[in-house]
C-alpha cells in the first residue's frame, strides 16, 4: 500500500491530480490534457483488481513516447487479458455497453501484430486468452454487438470480418 501512495504523491508533484469528473475511472490521474489510468497490483487498494495485473506489471516494456520521455506499458497480450477480466466482473453481459469491450475490438482491430504476439504469450497467457476469446465466438450478442464498437461508415463497419479472422486465428493458437 505504502508503495501506491508514494506514487501518488509523486504523481501529485509532477503536476497530476485525481480526476474526479463524472464517469473517471476511480484510478485515472490527469495533467493538463493528459489522462493516465494507474492500476494497483493490490486489488485491495482501489476495490477491484485482476488476476493478471501482478504479471502484467512484471511483464511491461519500456516505450519511448514522442516527447521523448520513457515509460512502462503492458503488452497487448496482458492488457487483452486484464480487459476481458474486466468485462467478466463488470460488464454485466453487455457487450454493447461495455467501455472494456469497446476497447478490446480497437486492439483487436487497430494492431494486427497482435495475434503472433498472443501466440509467443506464456503458456498460461495464452489458454487464458484462447479461451475467452472463443466464448465471444460462440456469443451471438458479441456478433451482434460488435458492429457498434465501430464508426458508423463503410469502411470502419466493412473491418468487422478481419476482427473476427484475428479472434480466430487467437482461438486456434
Amino acid at each position: 500500500m505504502t508503495e501506491y501512495y508514494l506514487l501518488a504523491e509523486k504523481l501529485r508533484s509532477g503536476g497530476f491530480q485525481e480526476d474526479s469528473s463524472e464517469n473517471a475511472p476511480i484510478c485515472r490521474w490527469k495533467a493538463g490534457g493528459l489522462l493516465l489510468d494507474v492500476m494497483p497490483t493490490n486489488p485491495e487498494l482501489l476495490g477491484f483488481g485482476s488476476e493478471w495485473y501482478k504479471e502484467a506489471f512484471e511483464a511491461a516494456t519500456l516505450q519511448s513516447l514522442p516527447s521523448g520521455k520513457r515509460i512502462y506499458m503492458i503488452t497487448a497480450p496482458y492488457f487483452l487479458a486484464c480487459k476481458l477480466a474486466a468485462f467478466r466482473n463488470r460488464g454485466e453481459g453487455d457487450y454493447l455497453m461495455s467501455h472494456d469491450m469497446e476497447d478490446i475490438v480497437t486492439v483487436l482491430d487497430g494492431r494486427p501484430e497482435v495475434v503472433g504476439e498472443i501466440g509467443q504469450a506464456g503458456i498460461a497467457l495464452r489458454k487464458h486468452l484462447v479461451e475467452n476469446f472463443q466464448e465471444l465466438l460462440d456469443s451471438h450478442l458479441f456478433h451482434e454487438a460488435l458492429p457498434g464498437h465501430l464508426p458508423s461508415d463503410g469502411a470502419s463497419q466493412s473491418r468487422v470480418p478481419t476482427i473476427l479472422s484475428r479472434i480466430k486465428q487467437i482461438v486456434e493458437l
